[in-house]
């Protein structure tokens, strides 16, 4: 597959997944009364920010009450990233 398809396929990946949070969220007073609590959504990704921006800004216009932290990591650091914080029952993304 090429890079260009890639990319497509990733972006389209992407706006689905936030349009499905995006009406959990509607139906869900509850994960919207939380996530204002919390404030801030973590995410570790291995796609170039620069090609989510779009996405993450329309996000941001929905939920300008959260604060976004996108974190571009190869696929070896989301992973090990992931292992660790789960083993040591830290903290960590909220979508991988």
């Amino acid at each position: 597959m090429k890079i260009r398809q890639k990319a497509l396929l990733a972006l389209v990946f992407g706006f689905v997944c936030f349009q499905s949070l995006r009406a959990e969220a509607a139906e869900s007073s509850g994960t919207v009364a939380t996530a204002q609590k919390e404030g801030k959504l973590v995410i570790y990704s291995s796609t170039d920010s620069a090609s989510v921006e779009p996405l993450l800004q329309d996000f941001k216009s929905l939920y300008p009450f959260l604060q976004v932290e996108y974190n571009d990591l190869n696929t070896t650091e989301v992973y090990n990233r992931f292992i660790a914080e789960t083993a040591s029952g830290s903290g960590g993304a909220d979508l991988l």
